[in-house]
C-alpha cells in the first residue's frame, strides 16, 4: 500500500517551499495537476520529485479530481491511501506518521475527515471563534483508502468547491483528531484577491450575485474574531516562515486576471459583489484605475 497525495495547483510558488517538504515526508508519491502556472511553480516542484500532469481547464473545474484519481489507479492500482490536498495545506507530519498504522488498519473504502484549522494573518495563530472557521465544528474530508470502487459524481462543474474525496460507494467515514492546517488566510491580501477572482469567474458564468455573496461571505468576515496559538505538536517538523504573511500586491497573479475580466465585461457587471466594499479591494481597484 502506497500513500499518494493528489493536488490541483496554479501559481503557488509563494507556498510550495513551506508545504511540499511536509508532503514529501508523509507521501510515497505526489501527483500534481498544474493548471497552466505562469510563475515558478513547476521549477520548484522538481525539488520534491513530483509527477506533473496537464490541467488545461480555463476555469476551476471538478473534472480534474477524477482525472487525478484515474492517474493514481492507472499507475499504482487500488488499496492505496489517497490524500487530496491543496498547495496551501499540510498535515502535522510527526503526528500523522505516528498514527499512520492505525489509519491504514481501516477497511478499503474508508473516507477520513480532519478539523480544518485556518491559520489567520500570522503564522503562529489560528481562528477559534464562533464563525464557520472554528475547527471544533469545521471538518474537511480529504483522505481515503481507495478500494477501486468508490468514485466521484462525474458530472462536470465549474468552480471546484465540491467534495475532494469520492462520495459514491463509500464504505465508512471516520473523523480524525489530526488537524488539516490551511494557510490561505495567513496572507490576507492574497486570500482576498483569490476570493474576488473566484467570485468574478462566477459572475462571468452567469451565477446569481446574491448567491455568490452568500457563498463567499465567510472568507472576508472577521466580525468578533478570536485567535488561538498554533499548538507546537502541529508544527513540529514544519518551517513556517513569516515571509509567507505578505506579498507585493500587484505581483499576485489574480490581479491581472481580475483586471482583465473587469475591463472586458465592465466593472458594473461586478458592482454588487460585497467584497468590492472592503477597504483593501476598494483601494486596489482605485490603484488599478478600474
Amino acid at each position: 500500500m502506497k500513500t499518494i497525495t493528489l493536488m490541483t495547483l496554479k501559481n503557488e510558488e509563494w507556498i510550495i517551499d513551506t508545504t511540499f517538504p511536509v508532503l514529501s515526508k508523509i507521501s510515497d508519491k505526489i501527483i500534481v495537476a498544474d493548471n497552466n502556472s505562469k510563475d515558478n511553480s513547476n521549477e520548484m516542484l522538481k525539488k520534491y520529485n513530483v509527477e506533473i500532469i496537464e490541467n488545461n481547464n480555463t476555469t476551476p473545474s471538478n473534472t480534474i479530481r477524477w482525472n487525478l484519481l484515474d492517474k493514481a489507479r492507472e499507475e499504482y492500482g487500488k488499496n492505496n491511501l489517497i490524500i487530496c490536498m491543496d498547495a496551501d495545506e499540510f498535515l502535522p507530519p510527526v503526528t500523522f506518521l505516528k498514527n499512520k498504522k492505525k489509519i491504514l488498519s481501516n477497511i478499503p473504502g474508508t473516507v477520513f475527515s480532519s478539523p480544518w484549522v485556518q491559520v489567520w494573518r500570522k503564522v503562529n495563530q489560528y481562528r477559534a471563534d464562533k464563525s464557520i472557521w472554528n475547527p471544533a465544528t469545521n471538518t474537511k474530508p480529504f483522505m481515503f483508502i481507495d478500494d477501486g470502487e468508490m468514485d466521484y459524481d462525474r458530472t462536470p462543474l465549474l468552480i471546484d468547491h465540491i467534495s475532494r474525496v469520492p462520495e459514491i460507494n463509500v464504505k465508512k467515514s471516520i473523523n480524525l483528531n489530526i488537524p488539516l492546517i490551511h494557510l490561505q488566510f495567513v496572507n490576507w491580501e492574497r486570500s482576498q484577491l483569490k476570493q474576488l477572482w473566484y467570485q468574478c469567474i462566477e459572475v462571468v458564468n452567469g451565477n446569481d450575485i446574491d448567491e455568490i455573496n452568500d457563498k463567499y461571505k465567510g472568507a472576508s468576515d472577521e466580525e468578533n474574531i478570536k485567535y488561538k496559538k498554533l499548538k507546537k505538536q502541529w508544527i513540529n517538523g514544519v518551517n513556517l516562515s513569516k515571509e509567507i504573511e505578505t506579498s507585493k500586491t500587484l505581483d499576485i497573479w489574480h490581479v491581472k486576471e481580475i483586471k482583465s475580466m473587469m475591463n472586458e465585461f465592465g466593472k458594473e457587471k461586478f458592482i454588487n459583489l460585497n467584497i468590492l466594499n472592503t477597504t483593501f479591494i476598494d483601494n486596489l481597484l482605485k490603484e488599478l484605475e478600474i
